[in-house]
């Protein structure tokens, strides 16, 4: 199927298998458009949700700080002893030492005053080591070889045996 416009005739040719069929209109002219129609009118929008209420603020609860420490396990001052001594606040881990079995001194502990240090103590050879100072109501502690201790200073003149 074809059509034409040719001279102001419009054509219109439609061939079949059997035969071939023209149809031509001859002195046709185009009309005029018509108009055109309005525009719908535009859908109604849904009305907005009301927004929820704003919730309750929680409860502040102050909390304390703990209390700042020194660490028994890093960056421990070790000091080696092999004769009587009068320990230092400064000392951490004191390691005692005799030449004989015979040889038994006294470690004299520093003044306790309630500072929460930490002090180790060992014997490490022969002999026995006296600690010499207020440890849990005594008047001190001795150490055989090979066997130590762990104090705390608790309180004012009072040591106390962790270990």
């Amino acid at each position: 199927m074809s059509d034409w416009i040719q001279n102001g005739e419009i054509g219109l040719s439609v061939r079949t298998k059997l035969n071939n069929l023209y149809l031509s209109v001859s002195g046709a002219t185009t009309g005029t458009s018509g108009t055109s129609g309005t525009s719908g009118t535009s859908g109604v929008n849904g009305t907005s949700g009301t927004s929820g209420s704003s919730g309750t603020s929680g409860e502040s609860v102050a909390g304390t700080s703990g209390t700042s420490g020194s660490s028994p396990v890093t960056g421990v001052t070790i000091t080696n002893i092999t004769e009587a001594y009068t320990g230092l606040t400064s000392d951490q881990y004191t390691r005692c030492s005799g030449t004989t079995s015979e040889n038994t001194y006294d470690v004299y502990l520093p003044s306790a005053t309630g500072s929460g240090d930490v002090k180790y103590y060992k014997n490490i050879d022969n002999g026995l080591i006296n600690l010499i100072g207020p440890i849990d109501n005594l008047t001190g502690l001795t150490l055989d070889y090979n066997e130590s201790t762990i104090l705390i200073d608790a309180d004012t003149d009072k040591w106390e045996k962790l270990k």
